[in-house]
């Protein structure tokens, strides 16, 4: 009753949102690139991620790039990748990304021995920015719930997120930030910032929205963190937990 009750009516969902949604069905077998790439078909601002085999080719995606960038050792099963020493953030140029690839290429081929999707994956660093997580749970009763808070770290320190129905539109993704501290530090405080709140805002209505469409297909989706910079959010990871057939 508390669903069909809902006001205001909840935004549309465009077509494209619904066939990313059921292709997130196979998610479970998916690398992280590919996911990336799912939301971004959705309209999700994502970071590019590119899955790269072999050193050389590493340093042949970060010239189109650009340095600096972040190899991530990756596999669906393998959420903590930076506890598993598979994140190299910020190298700076081809002899470095060459060393991290061969050292990251070997633990995870230690750490996700038997687990499908196991892959290295490319990116460019994204600038400093607020970090929010951003989640959606699929629940048989209450239909598709969207929690959003500061993310990255500060996910587990504070544990301070509001909770709503989705999809949202961009008014209400922005009435939920209010509800934490997020918005008063995208705002700026003592000289750092203010950051893009609208682009926030809409970011986390695109999530929403494939996160609803994927009700029959994925049980969970948390992107973590979505950086909100001076101009515009980006999505750096995402992890999808899918239904069993």
């Amino acid at each position: 009753h508390w669903t069909e009750a809902r006001a205001p009516k909840p935004p549309p969902i465009p077509e494209a949102v619904h066939v990313a949604a059921r292709a997130a069905a196979g998610a479970a077998r998916m690398a992280e690139s590919e996911r990336v790439a799912l939301l971004q078909s959705a309209g999700v601002p994502m970071a590019p991620c590119r899955r790269v085999d072999s050193g050389a080719e590493a340093c042949r995606i970060a010239a189109e790039l650009g340095y600096p960038v972040v190899l991530k050792g990756t596999a669906p099963a393998l959420p903590h990748k930076t506890e598993l020493g598979l994140v190299r953030p910020g190298l700076a140029n081809e002899a470095e990304l060459a060393k991290a690839y061969a050292e990251v290429s070997r633990t995870l081929e230690e750490a996700a021995k038997g687990l499908d999707g196991a892959c290295v994956v490319l990116q460019p660093m994204v600038g400093r920015g607020i970090e929010l997580v951003v989640g959606i749970r699929n629940d048989l009763e209450f239909g598709s719930l969207l929690a959003v808070g500061l993310g990255g770290t500060l996910v587990e320190i504070l544990d301070e997120v509001a909770v709503s129905l989705a999809p949202v539109d961009s008014a209400e993704a922005k009435a939920m930030l209010e509800r934490t501290k997020a918005a008063r530090l995208i705002r700026g405080v003592r000289g750092a910032g203010p950051f893009d709140l609208d682009a926030a805002a809409d970011a986390i209505a695109a999530i929403s929205r494939f996160g609803a469409a994927a009700r029959d297909t994925l049980v969970a989706l948390e992107v973590n963190p979505l950086i909100v910079g001076t101009r515009g959010a980006l999505g750096v990871d995402v992890a999808m937990s899918a239904k069993s057939p």
